[in-house]
């Protein structure tokens, strides 16, 4: 039976969703966790809402654009909004929640015209220049006047600011000119400390150039402007949040952030301007617009390959997975960790790329299932996938997708009603909190080239601890304040991945992490130089060895009982490409595991138990599939169960000849043995053991099952024997020398 939304508000505490569920039976319950996954973004999907809610979805985006909300200036068309109220009228029957996406890359011609620097200050799916105030004022008056018209329809669930921002180019806009010259002066004072720390000789602010996308830099100068543009960006979303607050207090907000490019990929994205861990403080939830897509190809693994979608040349490419990986899981689950270290916020994904546009090959429905429920592993509660639409086109963005393939969709309903099923089992995991975590460094990413982020992320996966992140900013924050962002304030280990450049003060903070008793680990260089390429003093740290996968997992597994780690269920022994994360709460023992590899590998549990997903048994040592995931609950084996049934059953009956015995003065041996038995059967037949537990009770189990039935033959020979050959003694002792 599954528990499915029941309609009504959705609210978040902490990184989890709650609403009101229904059961088959008519069952209601209110305030309980609840996953929401569905489709985006068009007219099809808002047409089968109702159809969709059978499938097992319950969460629709679509959009309103700018332009037509605005058709002319002064004017406003309401008429724009007729298509979202007919929708959500639909989704409150359905009991389908409503993410309604306020569009502003759907310019109104007549307010970019007004803007002659959005001609010339480029910006990824946003056709208009977010430094302009004119453009800024457009935006915010149209988003905010929607959501006060919408914000009390009962479909509604959040609003979406923007899609997939990023400000690519700008060294033509005079307002970003102005904005640069204005953050170097604030944060130099003068030009002569800049030229003495940059080693350059300009002679005012405003004649140091911005970089021209996608060629940045590798100099402090190239460094400087990413964190202006970072800046920049972030306070242009933190206007837009505000005013739409203001208008529709209450609703959640977020942006739809392609985290994975924006934080692990080099070139123009450099120049996007996204910060993460800004945006996380920003928004109400947190949207990783991930690409948790399919690997095709036949290649030979390599720690650097990587092949493009259609699979017919493998490219060099060091920011992404090694092709002994099923899908492309690691970019994706990464960026769901970077949001959740810097608030705890509920996770969404609202354009997830489950399966690759306009493709195709074969894509296997345990990928879909696979990728879907490893994100919810890492947090996300609700997800709009990309996209209810087909194409009978040969090239075409919908050709391809989920919807044309029967058995993806199978797998996708499936997986989202098992979510919906498990909700409150999983909290739990979604709530755990990092262990070790790994410093996200700009300076490095900017300055060197040995920042393999990716790699050492995808090697500590294999430990089965949660994993977290930090960042310089954090870092300086730390030192000084003594504040930490929520994953290092649980952290027992720092992890720096060819970490070769840190800001002075962040690496300060590192070693006052390292006194109070945190671990510092390097994979790959150590860190040499501060954030203006000067040498840096002190450094004492010695890395573990090379940023290559299954290097950096030996490195890494071989030093992990040095870490003093609380205890969780794992693994009896990490493996390399597979997955965990456990909880012990009171008796209750569980334990997720995913195989990402492309082969099929055994694994050792720590104990056996019951996939909470299939319901069936797993023993100890098992054989995981590519792709397969299970959510093992530790439980005693059937067997072994049926076994300690059978003993109590002769348990019992050795007690009532104990009894018999002891009414007649006789069988201490008898009355021994019994309660022996009886005590470890009462500590093994319990319903909820402690996992700890479970294979010292298999093995007693079998003990018991070796003593017990000698001991009840002996007991039954000995009352036979009091009862036939010396009746007359009994009372007076006589049945002690035959126990003797």
């Amino acid at each position: 039976a599954v528990p499915r939304y029941s309609g009504g508000p959705v609210k978040g505490k902490g990184p989890i969703l709650y609403g009101t569920r229904k059961w088959p039976d008519g069952r209601v319950e209110t305030d309980k966790p609840v996953m929401l996954t569905g489709w985006g973004h068009f007219k099809s999907a808002q047409a089968n809402q109702e159809r969709l809610n059978r499938m097992g979805f319950n969460f629709l985006q679509m959009e309103v654009g700018l332009f037509r909300f605005f058709p002319k200036p002064g004017v406003v068309d309401e008429r724009a909004l007729d298509d979202f109220y007919a929708a959500a009228k639909v989704a409150e029957k359905a009991n389908t929640k409503v993410d309604f996406h306020l569009c502003s890359h759907y310019m109104a011609n007549w307010a970019r015209e007004r803007s002659p620097d959005s001609k010339v200050c480029r910006n990824h799916f946003m056709g208009f220049c977010v430094h302009d105030p004119r453009m800024v004022e457009v935006i915010t008056n149209f988003q905010a006047q929607v959501a006060r018209l919408v914000k009390d329809t009962p479909a509604l669930g959040s609003f979406l600011l923007s899609n997939e921002p990023g400000t690519q180019s700008g060294e033509k806009c005079s307002h970003l000119k102005r904005i640069w010259a204005d953050y170097l002066a604030k944060k130099y004072g003068t030009v002569a400390k800049m030229n003495e720390l940059w080693r350059t000789n300009f002679t005012d602010f405003a004649a140091v150039e911005i970089p021209v996308c996608p060629n940045l830099p590798p100099t402090p100068l190239g460094l400087e402007f990413v964190r202006c543009n970072r800046k920049a960006f972030a306070d242009f979303h933190a206007t837009l949040a505000k005013a739409v607050r203001a208008a529709a207090p209450g609703v959640p907000l977020h942006s739809k952030v392609v985290a994975d490019a924006t934080l692990f990929d080099r070139g123009e994205f450099l120049f996007w301007g996204v910060d993460v861990a800004r945006f996380a403080e920003i928004f109400d939830w947190l949207d990783n617009d991930g690409q948790h897509r399919e690997l095709v190809g036949d290649f030979t693994p390599g720690p650097t390959q990587q092949h493009d979608w259609r699979g017919d040349v493998p490219q060099k490419q060091r920011y992404t997975t090694s092709l002994e990986y099923a899908n492309e899981w690691v970019r994706s689950e990464m960026a769901y960790d970077f949001f959740r270290s810097f608030a705890r916020k509920p996770m969404v994904n609202s354009e997830n790329h489950l399966v690759s546009d306009d493709s195709d090959w074969p894509v296997p429905p345990e990928h879909v299932y696979s990728a879907t429920w490893q994100d919810a592993i890492h947090g996300q509660r609700a997800t709009a996938n990309w996209a209810w639409e087909r194409s009978e086109k040969e090239k075409d963005v919908f050709t391809g997708l989920v919807p044309d393939r029967p058995a993806c969709l199978a797998a996708l309903s499936r997986c989202s009603l098992d979510l919906q099923r498990l909700s409150d089992e999983l909290v739990p995991i979604q709530c755990e909190k990092p262990t070790v975590v790994l410093l996200w460094s700009l300076s490095s990413k900017v300055l060197g080239d040995a920042h393999d982020f990716v790699t050492a992320y995808a090697a500590a996966s294999f430990l089965g601890e949660p994993l977290g992140m930090t960042n310089e900013e954090a870092l300086e924050r730390y030192l000084k304040t003594g504040r930490k962002n929520p994953a290092l304030e649980s952290a027992r280990v720092v992890i720096l991945p060819g970490v070769t450049h840190l800001p002075v003060a962040a690496f300060d903070a590192l070693k006052k992490l390292e006194k109070s008793g945190v671990k510092i680990v390097v994979l790959g260089e150590p860190p040499k130089f501060d954030d203006y390429c000067r040498p840096l003093s002190g450094v004492a740290w010695t890395s573990l060895g090379a940023l290559e996968d299954r290097v950096a997992f030996a490195a890494l597994a071989k030093v992990r009982g040095e870490w003093k780690l609380p205890g969780r269920p794992r693994l009896a022994r990490p493996v390399f490409g597979v997955e965990t994360h456990g909880y012990a709460k009171g008796a209750t023992n569980r334990i997720a595991v995913c195989n990402h590899l492309r082969k099929t590998v055994e694994v050792e549990l720590q104990v056996p138990g019951r996939d909470l997903v299939t319901r069936k048994f797993v023993e100890r040592r098992v054989k995981l599939a590519p792709m397969e995931t299970l959510f093992v609950q530790a439980e005693l084996p059937p067997k072994v169960r049926e076994e300690l049934k059978a003993a109590c059953r002769d348990c019992t009956e050795l007690g009532r000849i104990v009894e018999r015995l002891e009414a007649k003065g006789g069988g201490q041996y008898s009355r021994m043995s019994y309660e022996v038995i009886r005590y470890s059967l009462e500590a093994m037949a319990k319903q909820d053991l402690p996992a700890g537990e479970i294979n010292r009770v298999i093995r007693g189990a079998r003990e018991v099952g070796r003593i017990l039935p000698r001991a009840l033959e002996k007991a039954r020979r000995i009352e036979n024997y009091c009862a036939e050959r010396i009746g007359g003694l009994i009372g007076s002792g006589g049945c002690e020398s035959v126990d003797e």
